[in-house]
């Protein structure tokens, strides 16, 4: 099974619809569903539609833990679903505080960062993150609408730099040159073996 929290109702629906789109059966919650709910479910995927990208960092454990120490956490793969334009703060929605929830709920490893969504029209590339604004493609903190969002202003477009500042330790990229190299298995498992 897949377990997914999303950070909000639109982003979490649209990730139910992707992993249907790759032949997945799944259901949505707006809550976390007990025990004998995950236990029953005949589901490829089980999606928890939160709240957390608008919630002040310190209102967010009582929102993300709940899923953290369900049932769901025994998943075969679990995700957080950030917004795919990475609309996140050290005060608001900030994925950093989410990375530190996990780790302090026992959870070891490396954490993928994967917030591109070409078919929506948001790239990521050499660790830096575009969206598609008209007919082009702007840089985050140079896009007219995510550099002037209300509460959570882009002002990096380098995740790695974004993550830092929400306080996360150990950011690592991998990067396409290094996917097309002869020696990326290697590569990559040895970057892995780091818990970036």
């Amino acid at each position: 099974m897949i377990a997914f929290y999303g950070d909000d109702f639109t982003g979490s629906t649209d990730a139910l619809a992707q992993y249907f789109r790759w032949g997945l059966r799944g259901r949505l919650y707006l809550s976390v569903p007990n025990a004998d709910e995950i236990a029953a479910s005949r589901d490829d995927v089980i999606g928890v539609a939160g709240v957390a990208r608008s919630l002040q960092t310190a209102a967010m454990d009582d929102e993300i833990v709940p899923f953290l120490r369900s049932s769901l956490r025994e998943a075969r793969v679990l995700q957080y679903k950030v917004c795919s334009t990475f609309d996140s703060s050290a005060a608001v929605g900030s994925i950093g505080h989410v990375v530190r929830l996990a780790r302090r709920e026992g959870f070891r490893g490396p954490f993928p960062v994967l917030p591109a969504q070409p078919h929506f029209g948001r790239f990521t590339l050499f660790s830096n993150h575009f969206a598609t604004y008209g007919d082009g493609i702007e840089r985050l903190d140079r896009h007219p609408t995510m550099a002037n969002h209300p509460s959570t202003p882009m002002d990096e477009a380098d995740l790695r730099r974004v993550l830092a500042a929400q306080g996360v330790q150990g950011v690592a990229a991998f990067d396409i040159t290094r996917i097309r190299a002869n020696d990326a298995a290697a590569r990559l498992r040895a970057l892995v073996a780091t818990e970036p």
